[in-house]
C-alpha cells in the first residue's frame, strides 16, 4: 500500500521433468536496489536463452529490462535499458551488466549503450522504449524481439541479430505491428511480450 516500491529481482530455477518440479540454484542474476525518496530499481520481463554453438565462457545469456520506478507505480524508462549478462554455467557466476539496448528516451548520463536502436536503422527512429525481449539462439548467432514502444502510438514487435563473427548486432525488420492485430480483430490495439523458439527446423514467433 502506499508508496513503498515493490523491488523485483531476477532468479533462476530448473525443471529436468517438464516442469513437475522446479529446483531454485540459488542464482538471483540482478538485484532490485530501494534507492531511496520513494524511488527503486526493477529488473524485470527476463529471458534465458542456451547457446551451444557460440564461445563456451558465455553460453548462458540473459536479457531484461531494467529500469527505475517511483512511488510505486510510475516507471522512469528513461533510466531504463534492455541488459544483458552471460555465464559459461547456469549457476554462474554472471558477468557485468551490458547496457544492450536503449530507445530514444534514454538517459545518456547512465552509460554507454551497446545499440541506440534509433540510430541502428531508420526503421527503428520510432522506438522510444524497448522492452520484452524474446530469445533464440540460432546457427548463426542470437536473436532478439523487442516491442519498441513509440511514444503516443503503441509501437511493434522486431527483430534483431547478433553476429558473432562481425561482432555486431543488425536490424532484421518488424515482425508484426499494430495493423496487423486489427486486422484480426478491431477489438485489440497492439501485440506485446514476444518470444522465439525453434522445433523441427521450424522458427516460431509467440505473442500477447
Amino acid at each position: 500500500a502506499g508508496t513503498v516500491n515493490v523491488l523485483l529481482d531476477t532468479r533462476i530455477a530448473y525443471s529436468d521433468d517438464m516442469g513437475t518440479t522446479w529446483t531454485d540454484t540459488g542464482q538471483t542474476v540482478n538485484t532490485s536496489s530501494d534507492l531511496g525518496s520513494n524511488r527503486a530499481t526493477r529488473y524485470e520481463v527476463s529471458k534465458l536463452i542456451h547457446d551451444p554453438s557460440g564461445n563456451a565462457a558465455s553460453a548462458w545469456h540473459m536479457f531484461y529490462h531494467r529500469y527505475i520506478v517511483e512511488n510505486r507505480d510510475t516507471r522512469d524508462f528513461k533510466n531504463g535499458w534492455i541488459g544483458h549478462k552471460t555465464a559459461a554455467a547456469l549457476t554462474g557466476p554472471w558477468s557485468a551488466e551490458e547496457i544492450l539496448f536503449v530507445g530514444s528516451s534514454y538517459e545518456s548520463a547512465n552509460g554507454t549503450p551497446k545499440v541506440t536502436l534509433p540510430n541502428l536503422h531508420a526503421d527503428l527512429s520510432h522506438c522510444v522504449v524497448p522492452t520484452e525481449p524474446g530469445a533464440l539462439a540460432g546457427p548463426n548467432g542470437l536473436y532478439v524481439s523487442l516491442f519498441c514502444a513509440a511514444g503516443n502510438s503503441l509501437g511493434r514487435i522486431v527483430l534483431l541479430e547478433w553476429n558473432s563473427s562481425g561482432n555486431s548486432w543488425s536490424y532484421k525488420g518488424t515482425l508484426v505491428s499494430d495493423a496487423d492485430v486489427r486486422a484480426m480483430d478491431g477489438a485489440y490495439a497492439t501485440f506485446s511480450a514476444s518470444d522465439l523458439f525453434a522445433q523441427d527446423g521450424k522458427t516460431y514467433l509467440v505473442v500477447s
